[in-house]
């Protein structure tokens, strides 16, 4: 469990479903060597340009 988690739970709170998968998600980043930690990126990179979803804030300017 990462120590987010731990002292959000220690102190009443817990974390909702996006904010507790992007703790675990830095928790994998943050156990990975540095050269492992390199080819995360990459990877995150690569889902991210092909899979993203537009944010409201890029749609709302191209609207204009």
């Amino acid at each position: 469990m990462p120590e987010e988690e731990v002292f959000a739970v220690a102190h009443g709170k817990s974390l909702d479903g996006p904010t507790a998968r992007e703790q675990r998600l830095l928790s994998y980043f943050r156990e990975l060597p540095r050269e492992r930690q390199d080819d995360f990126m990459r990877i995150a990179h690569t889902l991210h340009r092909e899979h993203a979803v537009e944010s409201k804030k890029k749609k709302d300017k191209r609207a204009v």
